[in-house]
């Protein structure tokens, strides 16, 4: 693997845990040799990609990402545009709503709308998440045929960061998603479901029911989804 493999590695585990790292993390997640952790994240430093943290000695994001973040975000006018749909969509229903997309078999949340209502589900953007094992994940799905879905899981349903392949690397993702269809045949089933409805329902909670609107009829439904949480 290439430092710049590595580094890619590095940065899609920070993402994924949503938190400063340590190199400890490093040996512990991605089964990394102390000696090659130190030297990834003091390259990593050393180039402008990570910041370290003086008390705490772990690993952060420098600004040099955030400029880049805010280059995304005024490229893509169509999130903008999501978003003010998303702003009408929340205000109607007081729920805490999201922007997400489809990044190869995961979903990423771009935009995040707080609710108003007292109980409040949230998920922070950037996060990245498998897409069967979601409501969101799931009604984007829905936008595709049985078989273009089918060809995306050809190792069976894996956590979110899995490899494309068994003899990538793999991310040791203790959070690997325990809720979803257990088969892809059963993922195909709910995702037929929620095609006939236009919503997807989440297992997330039995008392507050979260709807995931499905993109399946609207012209940018490979781009954007807008969620409603409770």
């Amino acid at each position: 693997m290439s430092i710049l493999d590595t580094a890619t590695t590095v940065l899609r585990l920070m993402a994924q845990e949503q938190r400063e790292l340590s190199m400890i993390d490093l040996v512990d997640r991605l089964d990394m040799p102390k000696s090659t952790a130190s030297r990834v994240l003091k390259q990593m430093t050393e180039t402008g990609l990570l910041e370290r943290d003086k008390k705490s000695l772990a690993y952060r994001p420098s600004m040099l990402l955030l400029e880049l973040s805010h280059l995304v975000r005024s490229a893509s006018p169509l999130i903008d545009m999501c978003a003010q749909a998303l702003e009408t969509l929340c205000a109607q229903y007081g729920h805490t709503g999201y922007v997400s997309v489809l990044e190869g078999n995961d979903v990423v949340v771009l935009r995040v709308r707080p609710g108003s209502l007292a109980f409040r589900a949230m998920t922070n953007p950037g996060h990245r998440s498998a897409s069967w094992a979601t409501s969101t994940g799931r009604a984007l799905l829905a936008s595709e045929s049985d078989d273009v879905i089918r060809a995306r899981f050809p190792l069976g349903l894996r956590p979110a960061n899995a490899p494309d392949s068994a003899d990538s690397p793999q991310i040791d993702d203790a959070r690997a998603p325990t809720r979803g269809p257990a088969t892809l045949d059963a993922l195909i089933g709910e995702i037929d479901v929620t095609r006939s409805r236009g919503s997807m329902r989440s297992r997330r909670t039995k008392r507050f029911t979260a709807c995931a609107r499905s993109a399946a009829r609207s012209p940018i439904r490979r781009a954007a989804n807008a969620c409603r949480s409770a």
